[in-house]
């Protein structure tokens, strides 16, 4: 019987460097895929609040929850607390898993993170705090297929955009100058962060990615200045 002739050295080095060309042509790929996917995720927890929404609204007579009030601790409730504000918010009972009010994309950005999302500040929202704008029933809204219901929100300022970073759980488009921005992390173009799109569910109930710039146009109504 003939012998099995081994690989010699300089054979394996070359298998291992064909690989690791493989691997390395393959992996934007993969990597693409996965933040695809976390962004269908992200889709499905926006389209589970904005039922939580409209379920909270048939049972109020027609009044939304409010901006400052879906999650617990009022002005002082944060992203990163041990997901007690989430728990005491209106919007808990209607939808009691704390994986839906975080976006899996933010996580792999800010780990120790228990909410990503935000709502439209115009919502439910406090008419001594907001003198201007108060949208606290749904029969208000004319057109809910251009008004943000809630969104990603950035963790970070963007320059020429935002001010702030994600914080209260309203994102406020108009009150000041560049305030708050919707998150700019799914799909971003390479490793820029602030290029790529946001999760956003609008009233009509659709959810999907919107570009940040839309943040002040989907926070608004259609004739407001």
């Amino acid at each position: 019987m003939g012998r099995v002739r081994a690989f010699t050295l300089v054979e394996l080095l070359a298998v291992i460097a064909v690989l690791a060309l493989l691997l390395a042509l393959l992996s934007p790929t993969l990597r693409r895929a996965v933040l695809q996917t976390q962004a269908g995720v992200c889709q499905s927890n926006l389209h589970q609040l904005s039922l939580a929404q409209v379920q909270y609204a048939a049972q109020c007579g027609g009044q939304l929850p409010a901006m400052r009030g879906w999650v617990g601790g009022g002005s002082t409730h944060t992203w990163q607390d041990d997901g007690t504000h989430v728990r005491e918010g209106t919007l808990w009972p209607l939808v009691a898993r704390e994986d839906v009010y975080v976006c899996p994309t933010f996580l792999g950005l800010a780990p120790q993170a228990s909410r990503s999302y935000s709502m439209n500040w115009n919502l439910g929202n406090d008419r001594e705090f907001f003198p201007r704008e108060n949208l606290v029933r749904v029969s208000q809204i004319r057109r809910p297929w251009q008004m943000l219901g809630i969104g990603g929100e950035n963790p970070w300022p963007i320059s020429g955009i935002s001010r702030y970073g994600i914080g209260d759980g309203c994102l406020l488009a108009d009150r000041w100058p560049l305030r708050d921005s919707l998150g700019t992390f799914h799909l971003p173009a390479g490793d820029d962060l602030d290029s790529g799109l946001a999760g956003a569910v609008l009233m009509d109930g659709s959810a999907g990615l919107q570009p940040a710039p839309l943040t002040r146009r989907l926070c608004l109504q259609d004739d407001w200045p």
